[in-house]
């Protein structure tokens, strides 16, 4: 895998995480632990990719300090990872599209290194998955440009590309989240659809987006522009089927988009079962987060309440908790809860409260919840203290909202 470079495209507004973007991209949003950009980052190192450059754009300032803090570069091993902002060669626009974000950084990217291919990985998705089981389907078909997909059911497929294949996974159509999605042949209500990673031959890509650069009738995406254009031209693009990607120590396959509020919440309670299907504790395949050197999470007295126990949730280094009822949550770094009731909530770090309850509720970093507040339960004192409510009906608070 040294001869592939990764390039994550970690620059997304994240507009439908509402007051959760607020301050940072969604790549750098909390997930349990970590941050989102730390899975894809994970699995680029546990493939064997050392070299990384992540793109960034809007609020990216977290995003920078965090990479630049807690994935360092490793000159030892000729190994960099680093943080890429928006060249502006074509004028003084941003990044027009994902296309346009690789196309403004090739001289950079060819100042790195004579690589062969590269990587195109979206930083803000969380999955796990081995980029060397694609890498070689990509070489085994002499492919010039290879799709990571799966099949979804035809009801959220409009919110990504739709692909079409052959009996040999070669690609026959594509097309950028159409209202009307085309089902899998023979597997009603189930489309094939782009997880948004590729990996594609450099000096081909190198030459498709140069190309495209120059188009101005174009919205300068992968999925809107290149993709449909080499399947037009009828170059070897495949489809790599992401159930064919195996990992030790894990059973099952996981991918999700947390690009919305139910998403991301539907995300961390999936870190919160028994059974997780995304298991964080698979020595395996470590999804790495920074060191922080913090204390164990103390935990005293969970309270019963209405005559059930507290069920399973999960605490981050230096939390306290005491004489609280806690079900089915994810409760980040040094977060201190006393004498409350938190079911099916996610806290994210720096959190502080007393006497508190809390369902279906998103807390964002640095949060002091005052004694016998109640969120989540009563619409109209969650309206009334202008707290954002989803449309799923979880209510999100901001980072450091003062009550």
């Amino acid at each position: 895998m040294k001869c592939v470079l990764a390039l994550i495209l970690a620059g997304g507004k994240g507009s439908r995480l509402g007051p959760l973007t607020q301050f940072r991209s969604k790549p750098s949003v909390q997930f349990g632990k970590n941050l989102i950009i730390d899975f894809a980052m994970s699995n680029c190192l546990n493939s064997g990719i050392d070299n990384m450059m992540v793109f960034t754009q809007y609020r990216a300032q977290e995003l920078v300090r965090h990479v630049q803090r807690h994935w360092p570069s490793d000159w030892l091993r000729e190994s960099f990872i680093e943080t890429v902002s928006p060249q502006q060669i074509y004028g003084p626009e941003w990044y027009r599209g994902t296309a346009d974000a690789v196309s403004q950084n090739i001289s950079l990217i060819d100042e790195r290194g004579d690589f062969v291919d590269v990587a195109i990985l979206a930083g803000d998705h969380v999955y796990m998955m081995d980029f060397r089981q694609m890498y070689a389907f990509h070489k085994e078909k002499q492919a010039v440009f290879t799709v990571c997909a799966l099949p979804m059911e035809v009801s959220e497929a409009h919110r990504l590309g739709v692909i079409e294949v052959n009996n040999e996974g070669r690609i026959v159509g594509f097309e950028e989240k159409p209202a009307h999605p085309k089902e899998i042949p023979g597997r009603p209500g189930f489309s094939y659809v782009s997880m948004g990673n590729y990996f594609a031959a450099k000096k081909y890509l190198w030459k498709i987006l140069e190309e495209n650069a120059q188009n101005d009738e174009t919205t300068h995406d992968f999925g809107r522009d290149i993709i449909p254009m080499m399947v037009e031209r009828g170059d070897p693009i495949y489809a790599y089927d992401f159930r064919e990607n195996h990992i030790d120590g894990m059973k099952h396959h996981y991918w999700r988009d947390v690009g919305t509020i139910q998403s991301l919440w539907e995300g961390n309670m999936d870190l919160a079962t028994l059974n997780p299907e995304l298991s964080l504790y698979n020595k395996k395949w470590v999804i790495r987060t920074p060191h922080d050197n913090l204390p164990m999470e103390k935990t005293n007295s969970l309270r019963p309440v209405d005559g059930r126990e507290s069920g399973l949730f999960l605490a981050s280094g230096g939390c306290i908790i005491e004489d609280t009822h806690l079900y089915q949550s994810v409760i980040g770094r040094e977060s201190i809860i006393y004498r409350s009731q938190v079911t099916e909530s996610v806290i994210f770090s720096g959190v502080q409260m007393d006497g508190a309850i809390l369902h279906r509720v998103i807390v964002g970093e640095d949060v002091h919840i005052p004694p016998g507040t109640i969120i989540g339960i009563d619409r109209a004192l969650d309206e009334e203290r202008k707290l954002h409510i989803d449309k799923s009906g979880i209510v999100v608070v901001p980072k450091g909202f003062v009550f």
